[in-house]
């Protein structure tokens, strides 16, 4: 078992006494002198076997000048434990949550029933949303800080009560942490138990305010200025900054969107672009951060996909890196503008792109594709013909050892733009 915080403190006091009487050229018997105790009470203060009491810490604190402040209020980690409709309602979370947390715990009797709704579900989003749930479990295990918990021995109940077991159990034994079991289910608010003072049960609007605050910024306020921004309200996302304290740059926890990002996704044409434009305008705006959805893609990814060339050049025209990959580790990474567009065959992207700097022999870091790899994979014999002639190299192969000849050979040899794109790849192989 960890050792418990009152003896790592007991141990702490101890170093620091014996140090001073070190220093000082003393021995424990004349230090037992100064305090008006006996030497053995001294010897097991420094060998860490008492903690001394409070009155006799600030006895040795004025005698000797010992600060034992960070001792006596140690930082303490921040542990969560995480329910299942925290998961299943948003499931790209546990990542995010994660970064802001010392560790993530997702107990065993959460993943069992993540994995029964996969199954026996007979909602299809629900299905849909539990398997991702799952790929995401399994894609975050390998952080350190991420760990599944089994059910403490002997526990019985219902889940719930095994859920909460595990966060109680985890908090008596590791003192040393605040144990947060983050649950948007009422239920849990029952099982407190005023003993167990450094577990905590909070909800979701409680982690924002715990663990979402930083920077001067107020969530609440920052949530408010993203929903005005989401809602194409211009006028109310402006009387908002002037509120003071918004985060502009604010992630949303429910879909992992910026502001910016955000605004891509308006549908009004002319409230998308004065949004967009008066954001960009924002010298504190981050016009490359990448959002915290599944991909984590930057906002001139976003535009790209959307298809929307006033957007993309005003990105690129408010200093948007054109190259700006995606960030997920997991998920296609590396993924740049460029190989987004030629993916999807948008020519005109495609060109906007490269004459503004775009690499055109890029790879990502899930297969190996180049963008000219993307556009023969999917048949774009006029993105072929594009990139070829500004460079693209058609012998580099992708991680399979395969080049844009050999994918086309695969997927398009009895299609007419397949046998225009051999012709093109033949004709560059001459």
């Amino acid at each position: 078992m960890e050792e418990s915080l009152d003896d790592q403190m007991a141990k702490e006091i101890g170093k620091r006494v014996d140090q001073w009487v070190t220093d000082n050229g003393l021995t424990h018997g004349a230090l037992a002198n100064k305090l008006g105790v006996s030497r053995s009470t001294v010897t097991n203060i420094v060998n860490g076997k008492n903690t001394p009491s409070l009155p006799m810490l600030l006895k040795i604190g004025l005698i000797t000048s010992i600060d034992f402040g960070d001792i006596l209020n140690p930082p303490r980690e921040k542990w969560i434990v995480v329910d299942t409709n925290i998961i299943i309602n948003r499931t790209q979370s546990l990542k995010h949550i994660a970064k802001l947390c010392d560790r993530l715990i997702v107990p065993r009797v959460v993943v069992d029933e993540i994995n029964y709704q996969k199954d026996h579900s007979v909602q299809g989003p629900v299905k849909k949303a539990a398997s991702i749930a799952l790929s995401e479990i399994g894609n975050t295990r390998g952080e350190s800080r991420i760990t599944i918990e089994e059910t403490p021995q002997g526990q019985l109940g219902i889940n719930d009560d095994k859920i909460y077991a595990v966060a109680e159990s985890l908090a008596r034994s590791h003192a040393n942490a605040i144990v947060y079991l983050l649950t948007n289910d009422k239920y849990f608010r029952t099982l407190g138990r005023d003993d167990c003072q450094n577990l905590r049960i909070i909800n979701s609007n409680e982690y924002e305010d715990i663990f979402r605050q930083d920077d001067g910024y107020n969530v609440h306020e920052s949530q408010s200025f993203f929903r005005a921004v989401k809602a194409g309200d211009l006028d109310r996302a402006k009387r908002q900054l002037e509120r003071g304290h918004v985060d502009v740059n604010y992630i949303d926890q429910a879909s992992g969107n910026t502001p910016l990002h955000q605004a891509i996704q308006i549908r009004d044409v002319r409230k998308r672009r004065e949004m967009i434009r008066w954001l960009l305008e924002l010298p504190q705006i981050r016009v490359n951060k990448c959002d915290e959805d599944k991909y984590e893609l930057p906002p001139i990814s976003h535009a790209v996909q959307k298809g929307i060339r006033g957007i993309v050049q005003d990105l690129i025209t408010a200093g948007a890196n054109v190259n700006e990959p995606s960030s997920n580790n997991a998920k296609n990474p590396y993924n740049t503008p460029l190989m987004i567009a030629s993916w999807h065959g948008n020519l005109d992207l495609v060109t906007l792109l490269i004459e503004n700097g775009a690499c055109v022999n890029q790879q990502d870091r899930g297969n190996g594709f180049t963008a000219l790899i993307k556009a023969v994979f999917n048949n774009h014999a006029d993105v072929v013909k594009y990139l070829l002639s500004v460079g693209a190299d058609k012998t580099i192969r992708s991680w399979e050892k395969k080049t844009a000849l050999d994918y086309n050979e695969e997927r398009n040899a009895n299609s007419k733009d397949g046998r225009a794109i051999k012709a093109m790849l033949m004709e560059v192989n001459r």
